[in-house]
């Protein structure tokens, strides 16, 4: 009892059970809410779905992600050095900088959509789908910033409640769109189904945003010091994940035309596409919520450690991020294969989903190992790592597309996916096997 009344108290474990428990709770209701969609506007309606997010994902990263994380970070310093006042002037700073960003965004989006859709996407049809996703920017930056708010402070249950809100709020609202267009007798599509992800982002917002009016009291500090600090941690941090969401998108963008080379039609491809990204994918990534919830707070952990020079903990963290990304990468491997055609039966009633996600169990381990890593190297100051890795990773994935997909068709992807995490992973575990408790400051050295 003392053991676990211990394990309990800890601000790592506590945080990380909450945002599991929330992100298992979104992943579940977000499967269910896949097959609701794979069922109702069919396979080739949801690649149309899927179709847009690269985008989306680019967006996000361009103008949210580096400001969240640098809002964490500048938060948990200045909560650690007494002076919370300063610490809600760079949430200020970050949130003025993410929402300005998005703005500008929306509108390119707004004026470009045409261009976007029949000349990158090549799918006349997501023109209207890009127009409601560009309006969700907006509240997605305002739930970001005030999430790593909440993260440099600690505190996990408000980010982990509007997670909730978001996914169930998407749902509900999905479900009644779905309801009246079958009483109007109107075709439910994948137009009907993209204005959840607006309206998810306004019930995310409802949660998090009260809590933060409440307790927003004594905000001071140099704005300019502030914003300029902000704009110079986010910039490149943005552009690590900017590039990843260009690499990608390029992936996603690919996959269709070089399915059609293959010789399926317009229809069969993005069926195809659909099925592996829409209903395969989403299963594969499921257990990613406990990697992905330890990531989010073991960034802080590792900066603190190394402000403080504790190497020791730094080694003991890299040490347990291997065994434990390993032994439960391998576990889920062995329960995909096993349960693969259940799922992909019962639960899609496609019998190519269950046959992709057999294949793709294999990334598992080494996703895991990736992910827990990268966020350990980011947590050291040194992001350019992580990067290299993961642009080496996406080249691999391309060639595959490109040469591989024409030839092979989809299953020349899944082997390049394996191919690409695989030696993801194998580098990652090749520097860090070198890593003692006395060259560990050398992570965080420019020339990494």
């Amino acid at each position: 009892m003392k053991f676990l009344k211990k394990i309990l108290q800890s601000t790592l474990i506590k945080g990380t059970l909450l945002l599991s428990l929330a992100g298992i709770l979104c992943r579940c209701i977000g499967f269910l809410y896949k097959i609701f969609l794979s069922r109702e506007i069919g396979a080739t309606g949801l690649g149309l779905y899927q179709l847009i997010f690269p985008i989306y994902a680019l967006c996000l990263s361009l103008t949210t992600s580096g400001f969240q994380t640098a809002i964490s970070k500048y938060v948990s310093e200045k909560e650690a050095s007494q002076n919370p006042g300063e610490a809600k002037l760079y949430l200020v700073c970050g949130l003025l900088c993410s929402t300005f960003g998005c703005v500008v965004v929306t509108m390119l989006l707004n004026h470009y959509r045409e261009f976007i859709g029949l000349y990158i996407l090549k799918e006349p049809q997501s023109i209207s789908l890009i127009k409601t996703m560009s309006y969700s920017l907006i509240p997605a930056a305002v739930h970001s910033c005030i999430n790593g708010y909440y993260y440099g402070k600690k505190k996990a249950a408000i980010p982990s409640a509007s997670q909730l809100a978001e996914q169930l709020g998407r749902c509900l609202v999905i479900y009644l769109i779905f309801r009246i267009t079958q009483q109007k007798q109107i075709p439910f599509t994948a137009s009907h189904a993209i204005w959840g992800l607006l309206i998810g982002e306004f019930f995310a917002l409802a949660i998090c945003l009260p809590p933060l009016l409440f307790d927003f009291k004594h905000c001071r500090g140099n704005i300019k010091k502030a914003s300029l600090s902000i704009i110079a941690f986010a910039i490149p941090v943005s552009a690590n994940h900017v590039f990843m969401s260009l690499f990608s998108s390029i992936e996603n963008l690919l996959i269709p035309q070089k399915l059609m080379l293959f010789g399926y039609q317009h229809d069969d491809a993005l069926s195809i596409y659909g099925t592996l990204t829409g209903m395969a994918m989403p299963v594969i990534l499921l257990p990613m919520v406990f990697t992905g919830s330890i990531s989010v707070l073991l960034l802080p952990i590792i900066s603190n450690a190394k402000a403080k020079g504790d190497s020791d903990t730094i080694t003991r963290f890299i040490g347990k991020a291997v065994r434990y990304s390993l032994l439960i990468g391998f576990c889920f491997t062995f329960v995909f294969i096993l349960c693969s055609h259940i799922i992909g039966e019962v639960l899609f009633h496609n019998v190519l989903a269950g046959v992709y996600i057999a294949r793709l169990s294999w990334i598992c381990p080494f996703l895991f190992l990736t992910s827990l890593l990268a966020s350990i190297f980011h947590g050291l100051g040194n992001p350019s790592f992580p990067l290299k890795v993961n642009l080496l990773s996406c080249v691999i994935r391309i060639l595959f597309i490109w040469f591989g997909i024409p030839n092979w068709g989809i299953y020349a992807y899944l082997f390049g996916m394996l191919i690409s995490y695989g030696v993801s992973g194998i580098i990652y575990l090749i520097y860090t096997s070198s890593i003692t408790q006395k060259d560990t400051r050398k992570l965080s050295s420019p020339g990494v």
